[in-house]
């Protein structure tokens, strides 16, 4: 038995060593290392890794990409003569530990992988293309980048060999049925149909147009709306699953600012963006409408001037960072994009009354958070003769007054959360996690004028259970920041 069982772990180690050595990225590779990637985890302590590309790629990656905001890669001073390098941003290094460095590996594999594609001959190219157009995941992310180096090389023999390939991978994508939406070939066609449009100078299959960019007031955060064209000579089918909320990772918004630097892209899936109800056909001339909000997909945006672009990747991956590096994606034009401050209109007298109002919040009765509008149906819920009524129908004139009351470190926690739901209602910037923000709660929202259950242990006794004050106060400064770009009209 023993024996058996030692075969079988010396069979599954045998096929793991020969799957790792015949992987679709074999070519030979013969970048010559640049140095060391160095960065400080803590005192005493370093990771690094090898880098096998010139350090001016993985310099321009961080200039152009939207995952790198202000993040530089700077010689590391050393006394035994082998080049380091250390990643930075605001002149700190960037620990191991953070998305920006794993995004940065991955990018260095990106270009790693492209230039194991140009050491192949143009045969060996052709058949990795061939059996990547094919496969299932995760050989199927070559495919981009050997459609990449077939782009750089250029000429009458690929464009032709591509042809070929887009017609036999149509053979496998005209059945718009869920079965045939699975098949590995998933309309893979459109990627090899726009390399060849790119080679031939020939516009995109697919065109996106931002028919609008939104204007908003801080801390609102725009909307764009923007359309899929399919300029095509056929149908495409569209690997999106739906327009609302089921991510299936085919669109990103770049935004960069006034000055060109890029604005950070988010650490995390955005919660829309991609399509729901399987797979859709869009036929020759037709467009799809799509409403994107951009704070899903970028860091906050404080008020000034930006340009704004939509990329789509009929492959999906590309909203998030680790997935943003390389691919064949479909841009837009930029646009103009304007966040503007905001403007109270409010008298001095009025300023004075809402802080004695918010100096009367009550640190008993339970927090009631209103979602929506303080109309009739709220009005049932918050009393508008009350301290917090009279402050919501106040509306964002109360705002100051509020965030004043709850960056101070002597408020009662419960009569800080109560301020701090206040904000949420008036402002409608949802926060997380509540808990630790308000306690024991109820919410209630507009649209379902229903309350959401609260836990059985939440009591009105217990107001303060999970009320976290640093989370509070952490909280409460950066509306400080947000009010210091106000702009008071003193009438």
């Amino acid at each position: 038995m023993v024996e058996r069982q030692t075969r079988r772990c010396a069979y599954v180690v045998a096929l793991l060593v020969v799957a790792a050595w015949t992987s679709p990225l074999t070519g030979t590779c013969h970048a010559e290392d640049d140095g060391i990637i160095y960065t400080t985890v803590q005192e005493g302590d370093a990771v690094r890794f090898h880098i096998r590309v010139p350090v001016e790629e993985l310099r321009e990656v961080l200039a152009t990409r939207p995952l790198f905001d202000g993040v530089r890669l700077e010689p590391l001073p050393h006394a035994d003569g082998e080049p380091r390098w250390v990643l930075v941003r605001s002149d700190q290094p960037i620990h191991t530990g953070t998305w920006r460095m794993r995004v940065l590996w991955l990018a260095h594999q990106w270009l790693v992988d492209l230039r194991r594609a140009r050491a192949l001959d143009n045969d060996a190219l052709h058949d990795r293309l061939r059996d990547a157009a094919f496969a299932e995941r995760p050989a199927r992310r070559y495919l981009d980048n050997y459609l990449t180096e077939v782009q750089r090389r250029g000429g009458d023999e690929w464009i032709e060999r591509l042809h070929q390939l887009s017609g036999k991978l149509r053979g496998s994508a005209t059945d718009p049925t869920p079965t045939a939406a699975r098949r590995p070939s998933y309309d893979r066609a459109l990627e090899v149909d726009t390399v060849i449009a790119r080679m031939t100078s020939r516009p995109d299959p697919i065109r996106v147009v931002v028919s609008q960019a939104g204007r908003a007031t801080y801390p609102d955060q725009p909307r764009v709306e923007v359309r899929l064209v399919n300029d095509c000579d056929r149908p495409v089918l569209l690997l999106s699953k739906g327009w609302n909320r089921m991510r299936d990772g085919s669109v990103f918004v770049d935004v960069r600012r006034s000055d060109g630097s890029v604005v950070l892209a988010r650490s995390v899936h955005p919660s829309e963006g991609s399509l729901r109800g399987g797979p859709r056909w869009l036929q020759v001339g037709e467009s799809d409408l799509r409403t994107l909000r951009v704070r899903s997909y970028v860091e906050h945006l404080t008020p000034g001037e930006y340009q704004v672009r939509v990329l789509y990747s009929n492959s999906g991956g590309i909203d998030y960072p680790y997935s943003q590096i390389g691919g064949i994606a479909f841009a837009s034009e930029w646009v103009d994009l304007t966040v503007d401050r905001r403007v109270i209109h409010t008298v001095r007298a009025q300023q004075l009354q809402l802080e004695t109002l918010v100096e009367s919040l009550s640190a008993t009765a339970l927090i009631r958070v209103v979602r929506g509008e303080y109309g009739p149906w709220a009005r049932r819920i918050i009393a508008p003769e009350s301290a917090a009524g009279q402050l919501l129908s106040a509306g964002w004139n109360a705002v100051p007054a509020i965030v004043a009351f709850a960056s101070r470190e002597d408020v009662d926690p419960v009569r800080r959360a109560r301020a701090l739901s206040l904000l949420e209602s008036i402002t409608g910037v949802e926060r997380s996690p509540s808990i630790a923000l308000y306690g024991a709660h109820d919410v209630y929202e507009e649209s379902s004028r229903r309350k959401r259950p609260r836990p059985p242990a939440w009591t009105v006794k217990t107001p303060a259970l999970g009320i976290e004050v640093d989370e509070q106060l952490s909280l409460a400064r950066a509306w400080s920041d947000i009010v210091e770009t106000m702009v008071f009209e003193w009438e």
